[in-house]
This record gives structure tokens, C-alpha cells and sequence, in this order.
């Protein structure tokens, strides 16, 4: 009987200080903007989403409102409900401090308050790399998935914003970029 109250009290005590070290982790301040950017994901108080042309950034003298160099084609402020399964999908793509490098052809973006703390992020989930934007001028290239992307591109649509075509749909079987496969204007004022 003796040894299964030790187990007992071992467990116990095991689950306390388990629990007690992610209190400390929740509560400690974030040591990196990934870090910053899943404590404003993880409960925002608002959050508003971008659909970007990610052609944009090569043509600085296109007209048209800007989000980190990108043109906005259309933005959605989910509230409620959706905006929580947004900013969730956003959370669990933020996977590494470490990105990968390819393509970085972001269609989304993404801006989350919670409190006086506010994150925005450029996310390109063909390649996997999402920049980090604080309020405080830093920046941080981060690895993401591809789990944001259907939460994105739902709310945006839902709130009669069309997102940029996905890279794969505008190839070809041979993987080459298809002209007439991208939206009217993109091309406009590309300098080479």
C-alpha cells in the first residue's frame, strides 16, 4: 500500500510541476517574434487578413494599397468563431525560426492584436516561409506550413475577397509559368 501512495504523490507532483513549467512558459515574455507572433495568434483580440498580389513587390509604380511591399487585392476581418480558426490555422503553421528559402510567392497576409501587442505577417506557404513584422520595426524570416492556406483563402472568399491563384495552378505539366493563367494587370510595370 505504501508504494502506491509514493506512485501517487509522484504522479501528483509530476503533473504539478509540469503544468507549474508551462504557466511559467505562458506567462514569461516571448524570446523571439515567432514566439511573439503565437502568443498574439493563440487568443487575438483582432485580426485582419490581406490577399496579395505576389508578383507585386517587382513593380514598385503599380497604383494600389501596399501591405509589406504587396499589392492588397482584397482584405477580411473575421470575427467570432472564424476569426479564432484563422488565427489557429495561422498558429500551428508557425513551425521554426529557421525558414525555407524557394520561392516566397505570398498570396496572404495577415495583421493580430492582442492587446497592446500587434504582429503581421506576409506567408507564402508554396515554399514554406513566412516574414514576421512587430510593431517595434523587427522583422523575421520564419518557417510555416501549408495549414493556413484553406483558413485564408475561406475567409477571404467569405468576405468577397478573391486570393491570388496558387502558384501550382498557374504552371504548366512542364512546370513553366503560364501568361494567361495570371489575373489582368499582373504583369503590369515588372521591371526585369
Amino acid at each position: 500500500m505504501t508504494r502506491v501512495r509514493v506512485a501517487v504523490v509522484f504522479v501528483v507532483a509530476a503533473g504539478v510541476l509540469a503544468g507549474g513549467a508551462g504557466l511559467a512558459l505562458r506567462n514569461r515574455r516571448p524570446a523571439s517574434l515567432r514566439e511573439q507572433a503565437l502568443w498574439v495568434l493563440e487568443a487575438p483580440d483582432a485580426l485582419e487578413l490581406f490577399a496579395l498580389d505576389p508578383f507585386s513587390d517587382h513593380a514598385p509604380d503599380r497604383p494600389g494599397e501596399r501591405f509589406h511591399g504587396f499589392i492588397v487585392l482584397g482584405r477580411a476581418a473575421p470575427d467570432g468563431i472564424p476569426r479564432q480558426q484563422v488565427a489557429r490555422a495561422l498558429w500551428r503553421g508557425l513551425r521554426s525560426d529557421e525558414p525555407l528559402r524557394e520561392c516566397f510567392y505570398p498570396r496572404h497576409g495577415a495583421r493580430a492584436f492582442r492587446g497592446a501587442k500587434a504582429v503581421e505577417l506576409v506567408v507564402c506557404v508554396t515554399c514554406g516561409h513566412a516574414v514576421i513584422h512587430a510593431s517595434d520595426s523587427l522583422s523575421a524570416d520564419v518557417e510555416t506550413t501549408d495549414a493556413p492556406e484553406v483558413a485564408l483563402d475561406q475567409a477571404l472568399m467569405a468576405a468577397g475577397a478573391k486570393p491570388f491563384p496558387r502558384l501550382e495552378d498557374l504552371l504548366d505539366e512542364k512546370h513553366k509559368l503560364r501568361l494567361d493563367r495570371l489575373p489582368p494587370g499582373t504583369l503590369e510595370g515588372i521591371r526585369p
